[in-house]
């Protein structure tokens, strides 16, 4: 009787003991976001809550305001030269009729938001168009001058090379402290065909 009473006190050590109902996270980080997964066992056995952030560049929604990615609004820019414009949102699609025989481009007047931000582009589809040497988009302020990305090269010192934006990592352009709202994207001597530019701030 002494024996079977010490096997049933052991069995219940073991039962409560042997089995951790605590939360245990395990967070995957990559470069464009991270996947954060917390597995939980209940009574009616083992529950995972997967919470997936994998959002383009850096988060829109991330807590850091310095890093938070706000919508540039593509609506209501003015095409020049034959351009023509699509848009929605922070996206827009751009066509010409034909080869662009010089410059053309869009322009946007009262941007004050993006004064001292950094401008974050994305841009797509660039296969479907063709660029005079690979240039593929001169992203400029009033009077012509040319802003320089801090992380991509640029052709002649001022146009973009024609190859789609990664979705881990945007084009960044500081604007100046004294930006006069006025934004420009020129294209030069290029045939486009649903060029897809999307727009951000930080």
């Amino acid at each position: 009787m002494k024996r079977a009473i010490t096997i049933i006190m052991t069995l219940c050590v073991v039962g409560l003991c042997g089995c951790d109902r605590s939360q245990n996270p395990v967070i995957i980080s990559t470069g464009s976001g991270a996947i954060e997964q917390t597995t939980s066992t209940g009574s009616s056995g083992t529950e995972v809550d997967v919470n997936a952030n994998a959002n383009i560049g850096t988060s829109p929604d991330s807590p850091n305001s310095a890093d938070r990615l706000n919508p540039v609004p593509m609506i209501g820019w003015s095409p020049w030269h034959g351009i023509t414009i699509t848009a929605k949102a922070n996206e827009c699609t751009i066509n010409s009729n034909g080869r662009i025989a010089d410059a053309a481009g869009i322009t946007q007047t009262g941007m004050d938001t993006l004064r001292g931000r950094t401008l974050v582009l994305y841009f797509a589809n660039t296969t479907a168009s063709s660029f005079n040497d690979g240039r593929m988009v001169k992203v400029g302020l009033k009077g012509g001058k040319a802003l320089v990305p801090s992380n991509a090269f640029l052709i002649e010192g001022e146009y973009l090379l024609a190859i789609d934006t990664p979705d881990s990592e945007g084009i960044e352009y500081q604007i100046p402290d004294d930006f006069d709202g006025q934004l420009d994207f020129v294209f030069y001597q290029a045939n486009l065909n649903n060029l897809k530019i999307t727009a951000y701030y930080k």
